[in-house]
């Protein structure tokens, strides 16, 4: 999914981390997100119906959900191309229909957020199957490189 990002002509870091959530718990809060969805008489039975899936799945133990966080921190010369580099990587994930924010309250947590095991600093996190972040967490990356006079090949 994040492949859009490799394409960027910029730096950036991305941190995501996924912990995982007692059934319970995940059943609780699913079958609350699921009330609300009835509540807004939205007309949206198709939600509906996945979420059964979903709420079905965990119960029955087929599938597993955590809390997943996931930040991108862009790195620029100016603050100008600071804010290009933001709102291309802002437009990769509205490609993908992922709703972002760009930090400014909780920046410092965020930052401290990326190192590992700082679960607490974690502003901003969602509830997401193991599945769903297996599509964030490829575990691929592009060729990256530069050539140079003496290069080898073609």
């Amino acid at each position: 999914m994040l492949d859009g990002l490799l394409r960027l002509p910029h730096e950036f870091i991305v941190t995501q981390s996924f912990g995982f959530v007692d059934r319970q718990a995940a059943l609780g809060s699913m079958r609350e997100t699921k009330r609300k969805l009835i509540a807004g008489e939205e007309g949206a039975t198709s939600i509906e119906k996945e979420m059964d899936h979903a709420i079905d799945d965990l119960a029955s133990g087929r599938s597993s959900f955590g809390e997943h966080h996931l930040s991108v921190t862009v790195i620029a010369k100016t603050p100008s191309e600071l804010d290009r580099a933001v709102s291309e990587s802002h437009s990769s994930f509205v490609n993908l229909g992922i709703v972002t924010t760009r930090e400014d309250i909780a920046l410092e947590p965020s930052f401290w957020a990326q190192l590992p095991g700082n679960f607490s600093y974690i502003a901003r996190r969602s509830l997401i199957s193991n599945r769903n972040f297996a599509s964030f967490a490829s575990l691929h990356n592009f060729p990256v490189g530069k050539k140079s006079a003496n290069h080898w090949g073609p």
